[in-house]
């Protein structure tokens, strides 16, 4: 996938990470206009990749309690807890190796599923099928497009609502729909 290999190359060099991160931060604030984030929140983010972007805005921008990353690869949680360390984000944030098939994802209030995560398909299972009652879902999508009716009949399924949505126009027609558990 071609996040995981710029994120990859982009993690060696701190110029280069930081350029990307500046404009990937519109795109984290811009979801986080749909959530109420408090002190007691916990957020997981599923496939944090080797530049934990999303995890380090959502500690910059919101008072959670924790935050966690996830990564199915061993390079991208060794990089992401690098990168971390050197940009000083310590206490409220942990970066593991997991995937989100199955994960333990009861516990948290907020997950973010980054739109590379594979299978996408078992992984959105596994979320609806232990994520907490009130429990939100910002689902990141290439394209209003790939809301298909596939996808549509897994949320209704699942007893999931789309409350929300908002683009991300840095990444084209990418959007990040906000899902809520009944």
């Amino acid at each position: 996938f071609i996040y995981s290999f710029i994120e990859n190359f982009f993690v060696k060099f701190d110029f280069l990470a930081s350029s990307y991160a500046s404009i990937y931060e519109d795109s984290v604030k811009r979801e986080l206009s749909l959530l109420d984030v408090n002190r007691k929140t916990k957020i997981l983010h599923i496939g944090c990749g080797s530049l934990p972007l999303t995890v380090k805005y959502l500690y910059k921008y919101t008072p959670a309690e924790l935050i966690v990353g996830i990564d199915n690869t061993m390079r991208a949680v060794k990089n992401a807890k690098l990168y971390l360390n050197r940009e000083d984000i310590r206490g409220r944030v942990k970066i593991e190796y997991g995937d989100g098939i199955s994960y333990e994802l009861e516990d948290f209030d907020i997950i973010f599923l980054s739109w590379g995560v594979e299978p996408r398909e078992k992984v959105l299972h596994n979320i609806f099928g232990r994520m907490r009652k009130n429990g939100k879902l910002v689902l990141r999508l290439p394209s209003q497009d790939c809301l298909d009716e596939k996808l549509k009949r897994m949320i209704n399924e699942h007893s999931m609502v789309i409350t929300n949505q908002v683009s991300r126009p840095f990444f084209g027609s990418a959007v990040s729909i906000l899902l809520m558990k009944k």
